[in-house]
Formats: structure tokens, sequence, C-alpha cells
């Protein structure tokens, strides 16, 4: 609201009419400077025009908007690998960094075999190792270059061992590290049983050059007892993924039960199982190895 200095004063000064007397310093302009003439300094009312300054509000400054963020995440690509020797992978183009997890193949179960009075029960296979690292697109490079290991196989019906599992390996041409998954140990065989005892399992894949590196899972040992009938397998090692396979397990009658296959990537598989038989059983193979890859654009 506009408010005049005159109305401030309580109207003290009445007229605007002096201030023309000084349109002329003649004698006669000096007449203007009559006490009638000072009643003209009323004539500042007019500075009620100061009003306009309302115009030099600061609403103008509204405040700086932020600048526009930029170099954010557009996207995730999933990528895996469950074949392949001295393979090559590239990165999805735009990739800003990932995730590579290395598992080792499980190794395989061992084998059971015995007279006609015993029980046995071969060792399970270990799981391979999983290495874990987070890549920038620098640490990465172009390419990396990448091998799977192959399952370790189970031994057979006459008691033998299982076999390890093979070595998964990624590495890449930029300065990041070399992850290699070992594979998991294998379990051992009964070979031929006259009576009862314990077979051990596998020992798991111990990883290397990972941020993070997670051994892979023991497998469990065999037994088997004349005296107490019974024959069992050892059960496979449980990798980073999930499960192995069962071991075989017979108990009072005569009969075989084979181990099962590693479950999980890189799991170890069972041991095999007999009792009071000639026929043996075999260990189950462990699973391959795995990469998994986790891209983000």
């Amino acid at each position: 609201m506009a408010t005049s200095l005159n109305s401030l004063l309580g109207g003290l000064y009445t007229g605007p009419s002096g201030v023309s007397g000084y349109s002329g310093f003649g004698a006669s302009g000096f007449s203007g400077a009559g006490t009638s003439g000072f009643s003209g300094f009323s004539g500042r009312s007019g500075f009620s025009a100061i009003s306009g300054f309302s115009g030099f509000g600061g609403s103008g400054f509204s405040g700086f908007s932020g600048a526009a963020g930029s170099g954010g995440l557009t996207d995730i690509v999933i990528r895996e690998f469950t074949t392949g020797t001295a393979q090559t992978y590239t990165p999805t183009a735009g990739m800003k960094y990932c995730i590579v997890y290395v598992t080792g193949a499980g190794g395989g179960g061992g084998g059971s075999d015995g007279d006609a009075t015993s029980g046995g029960g071969g060792g399970g296979g270990a799981a391979g190792g999983t290495a874990i690292y987070t890549y920038t697109a620098a640490e990465l490079g172009a390419t990396a270059t990448y091998t799977i290991g192959g399952a370790g196989q189970g031994g057979n019906n006459t008691g033998t061992n299982g076999t390890a599992g093979g070595n998964t390996t990624f590495d890449p041409v930029g300065a990041g590290p070399l992850l290699t998954g070992t594979g998991g140990g294998l379990g051992t065989g009964t070979g031929t049983v006259a009576d009862g005892g314990a077979w051990a399992g596998g020992n798991g894949g111990i990883p290397t050059g990972g941020s993070a590196n997670i051994i892979g899972g023991d497998g469990d040992m065999g037994v088997g007892d004349t005296t107490g009938d019974f024959g069992r397998g050892g059960q496979g090692g449980a990798s980073y993924w999930g499960g192995g396979g069962r071991g075989g397990a017979v108990a009072n009658t005569a009969g075989i039960l084979v181990g099962q296959v590693g479950e999980a990537y890189g799991s170890g598989g069972g041991g095999g199982a007999h009792f009071d038989i000639i026929t043996g059983a075999a260990g189950g193979n462990g699973a391959g190895g795995y990469i998994y890859i986790v891209e983000y654009l």
C-alpha cells in the first residue's frame, strides 16, 4: 500500500505551489520565498512515489534450480557362463562396473564295493570355492578370458575314488585381479570292503583373487558297518549356490544305492553305498563350475 509523506506528518505542510517560486532567481523570484511560499514544501507529498520501489522486491531471486544429475545407472544386465575353455567375455557397451562371481566345479563322490557280508559307503565330493570381485570398467578392460571348470567324476562300482573338480578362472585384460574358483576335492572310494569302516570326503576348494573368497563345503565321510547292518555314502559338499548330491544309504536289507550328482553349480557329488552284496555302487558326479556377472550400465 502507498503512503504519502504528508499524511505521515499530519498535514503540517499544505500545498505544492511554493516550489514553482524557484523558477526565477530574479528579485521577483524571491518574492516566492515569502512565508506563504514556504508553505509550499508540503509539496513533498509527491514522495509518495517511493511506493514504486515495491518493484525492487527480492522476489526476483527465486532461487537457483539444481543442475540436472548425470552419469547415473540406466540398466542392469545379467551374464552367465557354464561351459567354455579360454573363451572371451566382452562387457555390454556402456558398462560402468560389474560384479563377477567365479565358482570352481564340484568333486565326484567315491564309489563303494564289498563282499557279500560287508557294508560301506564312499566319501562325498567337495564343492568348488567362489571368488567375488567388483570391477570398474577400467579395471576390467575391453575383454576378459574365462574357463569353466569341469565336473569331478564319481568313483565307479568297484569302489574307486572320485575325481576332483576343475578350476574356473576369469582373467581381465585391465588392471583388475585374476579370479580363480578352485575345484572341490574328490570323495574317497571304499575299495573292496571285507568289513565296515569310514571313508573321507573331499576338501572344499579354496578360491583366490576376490575381494571375497568363499571356500567350498567339504564332502561328508562315508561309513559302513557289518555288525550294524548298514552302508552310507557321504553327502556332497555345498557350494555358494546350493547343496551337493545325496550319498547312498542301505540298511538291514542287502542292496546298493548310488550317490547323487551335485545339485547346485559347483557342488560335490554324493558317495555310493552298499550292504551285504557283491555288486557295488558308483559315486555321483560333482556339478560343473560357473561364472555369474552382474553388469551395471
